[in-house]
């Protein structure tokens, strides 16, 4: 049974201090942009989900590449929101061909993919790449 609660401009948890106002809650799609490090991606797709609460923001990702072309270094895949200058970090794994595991860093509005194993580019021919975050936007 679903319940639905209207708390107009939020909800106090913990106190009633500016601090403890939950007022931003949101769930969403958003389309990824998706590029390599170096050399250029030749056909790749995206989806994502993603929920915000407050600044906390948790993003899942599912890429395939297609035809890599010339990319090379890392893929590159866009976030919903803007990170801040805090460190966070994704993980995933490639889950069609080979099955390695994924390691990513998000630095602004993308999150930068790699081969957990070796640091190394973890993209070719279609390779689908799916992973998560969780970081603070700015």
């Amino acid at each position: 049974r679903n319940r639905m609660v209207d708390f107009g401009g939020g909800i106090y948890l913990g106190g009633t201090g500016a601090a403890n106002l939950l007022d931003d809650y949101e769930e969403g799609t958003f389309t990824p942009t998706i590029a390599a490090g170096t050399g250029t991606i030749t056909t790749a797709s995206a989806t994502g989900t993603y929920t915000k609460v407050g600044r906390l923001v948790t993003a899942t990702f599912d890429i395939t590449i297609t035809t890599n072309g010339t990319g090379a270094a890392f893929v590159t895949s866009t976030l919903p929101f803007t990170g801040s200058t805090s460190a966070s970090y994704a993980h995933g794994r490639e889950v069609t061909a080979v099955g390695f595991a994924l390691t990513g860093t998000v630095a602004g509005s993308s999150v930068s993919w790699v081969k957990t194993s070796n640091d190394s580019y973890p993209a070719a021919n279609g390779y689908r790449l799916k992973g998560s975050v969780v970081y603070q936007a700015a």
